[in-house]
């Protein structure tokens, strides 16, 4: 398929994967044109590559993440642990996130004692 079709389906502008191509997230076979020529595979790859950076997953993690594709299987396996250290970010995050909207609730409940708003 063609790379305007291709980026319907992914939800990636053509900009984007031209850009994940040039930085070998995405390795596109071209067909005898010289056209990109993007398959099935190709379009889960670029969905998971969106659902990481969904998942606010740094690109320079999605680039070790993408260099491991072909490389690991197994409880060792280095990708499982570009997973996991992700993982371990995004639950730090949430923590302080829910530190944070525990601070607002106090003020707001200080707010709505101070003007007897309740």
């Amino acid at each position: 398929m063609k790379i305007r079709e291709f980026a319907k389906l992914t939800g990636l502008s053509a900009h984007t994967l031209r850009y994940y191509e040039r930085i070998n997230l995405l390795q596109v076979d071209r067909d005898a044109s010289g056209h990109r020529a993007y398959t099935k595979q190709d379009v889960k790859w670029a969905r998971c590559i969106r659902r990481l950076k969904d998942a606010d997953m740094p690109l320079k993690d999605i680039q070790e993440f993408a260099s491991l594709r072909h490389h690991c299987c197994g409880p060792e396996c280095q990708r499982l642990q570009v997973l996991e250290k992700h993982r371990e970010r995004l639950e730090a995050l949430r923590k302080e996130i829910l530190e944070h909207i525990d601070l607002i609730d106090e003020e707001v409940a200080r707010f709505k004692e101070w003007n007897k708003l309740e």
